[in-house]
């Protein structure tokens, strides 16, 4: 249990819930997780429900008590970034990041138990193997949070079929929208196969409650993924074989996790410099003779790390990429 307040700093509380049961309101119950008053003030302007989120929220707001930083909970509500921006450690600022925006994104304690954060310095844990689960689960989270309905045959997304749907994962060829499709429930779509989408008019048909998009697909040329900049609510996109330079109109601001494909030359990789601002991970491939020259100005000033030919890296001192931990 936490008891983030002035006179509980260092004091270590062990309760057995073994035998507890849930009774009355949860922001007010005894038995079982109680939110601060301090920060239950700032949920309850947000209209935030009380579920174990909170709980991944209060370790964020204990690690940041750790390192002597100031609680405020107004602001690590609506802008952790700044309170969180002098931590040198790129992925120790990460994991707290995590925590502090799980009662936003429903990150869940399986999730942050693989971050990096937590193993980098235990030597009898295979890091890469650690690394590897972790973004695989960024992935994963959310084709499983929104359980998508596999569909194979493009006569199955005419409208009214399956315009409720939530979430959809394509396989197959020529995966084409038409504007008799109405999918406006749609938060998650996710293309895999030989396919090619090149309709101009494609994301006029997605409107504008799409969380993620994964595209392992054909591109003919950037005007596709061009429209990807007016879906505003768009967190997590994979482009498994994107691997063209990058405009500042290409990928939506609000993009906290991205996946690209193979890129062959530094000029492309340049190009990473118009990247959201709110990137968090973002993971590609490259000639690993490239990799010496790809320095810190190609990329958004606050991305953590990266992930680069299924290795995890830092930008050191220099400007240039650290490997964080030499894989055995």
């Amino acid at each position: 249990m936490l008891d983030i307040k002035n006179n509980g700093k260092l004091v270590i509380k062990v309760i057995d819930f073994g035998l507890s049961r849930e009774i009355g309101d949860p922001t007010k119950k005894i038995i079982g997780t109680h939110i601060p008053p301090i920060i239950f003030k700032v949920l309850f302007k947000k209209n935030f429900k009380c579920n174990p989120s909170i709980d991944l929220w209060c370790v964020g707001c204990f690690a940041m008590e750790l390192l002597g930083l100031p609680i405020l909970p107004e602001q690590l509500y609506t802008n952790h970034r700044e309170s969180i921006k002098d931590i040198d450690s790129n992925i120790l600022k990460n994991f707290i990041s995590k925590c502090l925006i799980s009662i936003k994104n429903g990150y869940k304690i399986e999730f942050l138990k693989q971050h990096p954060f937590l193993f980098k310095y235990n030597k009898k844990i295979d890091f890469k193997t650690v690394v590897n689960r972790y973004f695989q689960l960024l992935k994963n989270l959310p084709i499983e949070r929104y359980s998508p309905i596999e569909v194979t045959d493009m006569d199955r997304l005419q409208s009214g079929i399956i315009e409720n749907a939530i979430g959809i994962k394509y396989i197959g060829d020529n995966f084409n929208f038409k504007p008799s499709h109405n999918f406006k429930k749609l938060k998650l779509l996710s293309i895999q196969g030989n396919n090619t989408a090149n309709d101009e008019l494609f994301y006029q048909y997605l409107y504008n409650k799409l969380k993620i998009f994964i595209y392992n697909g054909i591109f003919k040329d950037a005007i596709m993924i061009n429209g990807l900049n007016n879906m505003n609510k768009l967190k997590c996109v994979i482009l498994n074989q994107y691997d063209k330079p990058i405009e500042s109109c290409t990928i939506p601001s609000n993009v906290s996790f991205l996946q690209l494909g193979y890129y062959s030359d530094i000029i492309s990789i340049e190009s990473f410099q118009y990247l959201p601002e709110l990137l968090e991970e973002f993971a590609f491939d490259c000639d690993e003779k490239i990799i010496p020259t790809i320095k810190k100005e190609f990329f958004p000033q606050d991305i953590s790390f990266l992930y680069i030919n299924n290795k995890l890296y830092e930008f050191g001192n220099n400007n240039h990429l650290n490997e964080t931990m030499a894989f055995s």
